[in-house]
């Protein structure tokens, strides 16, 4: 039987769910197959080559495989990039400085560190690319300080084995099963217009769980950022998409205005529904209408006469506009629907942009360029602490003659590079420490237990497949790659597979203990280098929000629309994973970032309709513009400068309210009402005001 009412699932159905699970329960074991075939070919292939160390290419192979093509085929490129650069700054700097320990190491010491600002400034996928050039300059150049002459070919047969590790895993994976971005891409846009119908319709339906709201929103938030990097990664193994990345760049654009759009929804009809008598109760009928429509069939494309019909049932209960000069809540009402209408509007644009995707169809309008949020203090401090270790490590293997002093400074400089522009990067840095650790040992076993009964290129692949194998499975899901990859990549490089063995055990444990003691400085110098914490952080890019709002208020022409937009959702993703578990009031900065956008936009709103006002509207707009260009750079006083913002509102609203009516007046009384109804609910990045609940969706 089944139950109460349900039809029982097709046959063909419960076979393609059946396939499904089959599929993702072999997908790990699979990518592993795949990863540890690309890494023992690579290594057959520098055997065969005669390369100076072909285990290079091994690590290689284990380092650019990633769970999706296009991801592996972007890291592949951005390394060998990085590698490229990188090589010819450890010739150039070497050969420049030749006889100068001490000015190569300031020289690579510096390229470290502007290479990690330059990483730490991008941000995206590309970064990669700047953190590779910055520390290969130093595992090829430092190791030669004292035989420059030979770095030429050095970096040389460098540069030969990570192209031979990354040709072999990037090839091996396009050709092997692959699992395109393009096809995960849309599958998490699929998710994230259902999740958006969910949200939605808890918006609109007023619902009392505010926090399992907040919850909704913050999800679609990590959602859409996901989405964002997964679009940079499609375009490289899905021709459809690279062809229609006009439509992407479109749709994330559509995306970020609709989420906004539905939180300035959210904060009007909570500020109704939390009154004694609510104003919006006739609208639940329009309201519901709209939430039916939002989770109608989502296979089926947006009826023209059902959107213009619900549209048109928006425009009917727009007050006019007598009504919103005489009833400030006729006027909140107002915005409240020219919203409900942008939503509509939004919908079905967004809706036929995914279709577009699969149709292959284009768009008319320009792909809008990406603004992103730079702070250049916070990245100049990850290059400062990647410069200090490299000159640290560097200052104590030329003091004490430390034949094993290069290997601790190149992983002083690996560590810093790499982990150093995370957001978070000191606890990453220790668990890095760990597993290396961990890699040594397993490398100790290998070596000199192992490996000395072993002959021959098969056997060598039976006895590390039960250890690496397993790894390379592991590395499909990020937080498991963050774990097991030092292990895995430390311990083959203590074990070094080269054309002959070797095994000697002091030589070992001296490199074995520099590697690790270059982890420790870097964890050391990353401790005291990002020792401000998250809420030193968050307030950094707090200020960076008030300065474009002030610059907005001040009619700044340089500081368009779209890179407003684009910036601020920005900075929501930026922020998203340093407030995931942050206690209140601190995540309430993501709600703030979102609720400055609205009032950044209103402001440009109220800039072009500023000039068509009375002088007396003028002059009430200019004092409200200044209030807000004059905000405290710092939290403090925001308090007392938001009840100054208010009242400097509230005076230009009743000098614009009895002007005559014109599409200017009006377009400036939404706009300052938007800009009110904003501040009252999230008090602009401030403690919010007394007796009013924050975050109200």
């Amino acid at each position: 039987m089944t139950a109460a009412g349900a039809a029982p699932a097709a046959p063909w159905r419960r076979a393609a769910d059946g396939l499904r699970i089959r599929w993702s329960v072999l997908q790990a074991p699979l990518f592993g197959l795949k990863v540890f075939g690309a890494a023992m070919t690579a290594l057959y292939i520098g055997l065969a080559l005669g390369l100076e160390r072909p285990f290079w290419s091994m690590l290689t192979a284990f380092i650019v495989a990633q769970p999706l093509t296009g991801m592996a085929v972007a890291k592949g490129v951005y390394r060998l990039s990085g590698t490229l650069v990188g090589a010819s700054w450890a010739v150039v700097n070497l050969m420049l400085f030749q006889g100068a320990p001490e000015l190569q190491a300031l020289g690579f010491a510096t390229w470290l560190g502007g290479c990690a600002y330059l990483a730490a400034i991008d941000r995206t996928a590309r970064a990669y690319a700047f953190v590779l050039a910055g520390y290969t300059a130093s595992l090829i150049g430092l190791p030669s300080v004292e035989t420059p002459g030979a770095i030429f070919d050095i970096a040389l047969a460098r540069v030969e084995e990570i192209a031979l590790g990354t040709l072999c895993m990037t090839v091996i994976d396009a050709v092997v099963l692959p699992q395109t971005a393009g096809s995960v891409l849309l599958q998490r846009l699929d998710l994230w217009l259902r999740d958006t119908r969910r949200w939605a319709g808890d918006v609109l339906s007023g619902s009392t769980e505010r926090a399992k709201a907040r919850t909704d929103m913050r999800r679609l938030i990590a959602s859409a950022a996901a989405l964002d990097e997964l679009r940079g990664y499609a375009v490289h193994d899905t021709p459809v998409l690279r062809r229609a990345e006009r439509i992407l760049h479109v749709i994330r654009h559509r995306s970020q205005v609709l989420l906004s759009v539905l939180v300035a929804i959210g904060h009007r009809l909570a500020t109704f529904r939390d009154r004694p008598v609510d104003p919006t109760v006739e609208l639940d009928p329009l309201l519901r209408r709209l939430t039916a429509w939002i989770n109608a069939d989502p296979g089926a494309p947006p009826d023209p006469l059902e959107v213009a019909a619900l549209r048109g049932a928006i425009a009917a209960q727009r007050p006019d506009d007598a009504a919103i000069r005489a009833d400030a809540d006729k006027l909140l009402l107002r915005t409240l629907l020219d919203r409900l209408d942008d939503l509509v509007r939004l919908w079905v644009e967004v809706d036929g942009l995914r279709r577009g995707l699969t149709e292959e169809r284009d768009v008319d309008e320009p792909a809008e360029s990406l603004a992103r949020h730079r702070d250049h203090l916070l990245a100049a401090m990850v290059g400062a602490s990647a410069f200090v270790a490299v000159l640290a490590c560097s200052a104590i293997w030329m003091a004490t003659a430390w034949p094993q002093g290069s290997t601790a400074t190149m992983m002083a400089a690996t560590i810093c590079a790499l982990i150093g522009i995370r957001d978070e990067p000191v606890r990453p840095a220790q668990q890095f420490l760990v597993m290396s650790i961990a890699g040594s040992v397993l490398a100790m076993v290998y070596l000199f237990v192992v490996l000395p009964r072993v002959d021959g290129f098969v056997p060598l692949t039976l006895v590390l497949a039960p250890v690496y194998l397993p790894l390379a499975m592991c590395l499909q899901q990020p937080p498991r790659a963050a774990r097991v990859m030092p292990l895995a990549l430390n311990s083959l490089a203590l074990i070094g597979l080269d054309q002959t063995f070797t095994a000697d055990i002091a030589g070992f444990v001296n490199g074995a203990v520099a590697l690790n003691i270059g982890i420790g400085v870097a964890v050391i110098v990353l401790r005291f280098g990002r020792s401000l914490g998250v809420e030193w952080e968050v307030e950094r890019v707090m200020q960076a929000v008030r300065r474009d709002l002030a610059r907005l208020a001040a009619g700044d022409p340089t500081l368009g629309r779209a890179a407003f937009e684009s910036r601020m959702h920005d900075r929501v993703a930026m922020l998203f994973p340093r407030l995931a578990g942050a206690e209140p009031p601190l995540s309430a900065r993501l709600s703030d970032v979102l609720v400055a956008l609205r009032v950044g936009i209103n402001l440009l709103l109220l800039r072009d309709a500023t000039a068509a006002l009375p002088a007396d509207g003028r002059r009430a707009v200019a004092a409200m513009l200044r209030v807000v260009r004059d905000a405290p750079a710092s939290g403090r006083g925001l308090g007392r400068h938001l009840a100054e913002t208010l009242a400097t509102v509230d005076r230009a609203l009743a000098v614009i309210a009895a002007a005559p009516a014109t599409s200017a007046t009006t377009q400036a009384l939404l706009t300052l009402a938007g800009i009110r109804n904003a501040l009252l609910w999230h008090g602009l990045m401030a403690q919010p005001l007394a007796g009013v609940e924050p975050e109200p969706t």
